[in-house]
């Protein structure tokens, strides 16, 4: 019996700290989503702190909200200009990325999904240019050497991703934990 109640603790220590709590780019690919505590914290409360927050953060929040589902699920559209950038030749070329984020709910948790990465390629002579797919099925070994080391020319812009999409989720979670953006009080 205590071996049972010893292999059962370790699985569960061991899938508990396999978790990511934050995002990560490397040669095995992109953390695809994060789920976070959020104690004593309802569906319903997480849902409607999530609403307040892209409407604090966003220009446009009616057009940032794709989708939602009353306490259970946003989904919202954002463009960061210059977010993926490489340097073939010493200059950097940087490109606009398009995100879709879907957040989803549970009672003391919500799930931080990247749903979508686009990269905006301008037309040229060569291409048609648009938007196309970003690490698309998790592939980023045109990132790295085979070693797992960053090619030159991604070495000094590549953290930009994954830093971007932990600070957009910390100021979601700072806002649900009541220590980020706090409702302005007009006095009148």
């Amino acid at each position: 019996m205590k071996k049972v109640i010893l292999t059962a603790f370790l699985f569960f220590s061991i899938y508990s700290y396999s978790q990511s709590t934050e995002f990560v780019l490397n040669k095995d690919g992109f953390t695809d989503y994060l789920v976070i505590d959020a104690p004593q914290k309802s569906a319903s409360m997480l849902y409607e702190k999530t609403i307040e927050w892209i409407n604090k953060t966003y220009n446009n929040p009616r057009e940032v909200i794709k989708a939602n589902i009353k306490d259970d699920y946003v989904r919202l559209e954002g463009i960061k200009s210059d977010l993926y950038c490489y340097s073939p030749l010493g200059l950097p070329v940087c490109f606009d990325v398009r995100y879709q984020i879907e957040v989803s709910f549970k009672d003391n948790k919500y799930k931080f999904d990247i749903a979508q990465l686009e990269e905006y390629v301008k037309p040229s002579q060569y291409t048609s240019g648009g938007w196309r797919g970003l690490m698309t099925d998790n592939s980023t070994s045109g990132f790295f050497k085979k070693d797992g080391s960053i090619k030159g020319g991604y070495k000094n812009y590549l953290q930009n991703i994954p830093d971007y999409f932990n600070n957009l989720q910390k100021s979601l979670s700072d806002y649900i934990n009541s220590t980020g953006m706090q409702a302005q009080k007009k006095d009148w």
